[in-house]
């Protein structure tokens, strides 16, 4: 019984690893990074476009703020040199008030082309992250078909699998699956260990005691002292008792 416990028992172990086989796989992985590099240069792609309009919108009021500081510098210009300024203090006065224009005039001019290189900064740097999402893309949907073929390979194991399974199950009765069903969540899974000659756990790997290892060969239900899996032993295997 035990034997063809275990064998169901590597037929789960074997079924859980093709189920996760896809997610274990370099294409996966690869998805996966490619997804979160395209999403990191996405969320930079769009925060560009809004400091792109920020600009824009910032960028479009210059005109008509330049204008209009250019006609008040023409104003004055032109009561300063046409002669109908009537007295020195108005004078200077202007004078005064056309300089600190024209010095605002430039600080304004300045800044204009200051936004207008950030805007072409920013417009460069979002056509370099659209060129390297398009790769990101093309490259994910190539890992994506390397995917599917390694889920369709599991998908065929799986299908192997579940027909040994089947074939497994017909031969044990239904008294022998009730008791596996009770103990298959020990050890993840791996409830059951074959011991070799040389008094090893399959499990854990550790020498069982002389008297358990004994016991298993006499066909008593024995478990190791390690890990707690249930033993058993190979029919025909050479055993001490047996020399």
């Amino acid at each position: 019984m035990l034997k063809d416990l275990f064998e169901l028992q590597k037929i789960e172990v074997a079924e859980r690893e093709a189920q996760a086989a896809g997610i274990k796989s370099d294409a996966y992985q690869r998805m996966k990074k490619l997804k979160a590099d395209f999403d990191a240069k996405k969320a930079r792609f769009l925060q560009a476009q809004e400091d792109i309009d920020s600009l824009q919108e910032q960028l479009a009021a210059f005109p008509a703020q330049l204008k209009e500081i250019e006609e008040k510098i023409e104003k004055e210009n032109q009561a300063i040199y046409d002669g109908s300024v009537g007295n020195l203090k108005e004078l200077n006065a202007r004078e005064t008030q056309a300089a600190s224009l024209t010095e605002k005039l430039r600080e304004l001019q300045a800044l204009n082309s200051l936004y207008l290189g950030e805007k072409e900064q920013k417009e460069h740097a979002q056509a370099e992250l659209k060129l390297a999402m398009a790769k990101d893309y093309a490259d994910f949907r190539k890992a994506s078909a390397e995917y599917e073929k390694v889920k369709e390979s599991g998908a065929e194991k799986l299908v192997e699998l579940a027909r040994k399974k089947e074939e497994i199950t017909a031969s044990l009765d239904s008294d022998e699956l009730a008791w596996y069903a009770q103990i298959r969540h020990k050890c993840d899974g791996t409830p059951i260990a074959k011991l070799s000659s040389g008094q090893v756990c399959g499990g854990c790997f550790t020498i069982v005691t002389p008297a358990t290892y004994r016991r298993t060969v006499n066909g008593q239900t024995t478990c190791c002292e390690k890990c707690g899996r249930v033993l058993f032993v190979e029919e025909d295997q050479d055993t001490p008792d047996k020399e």
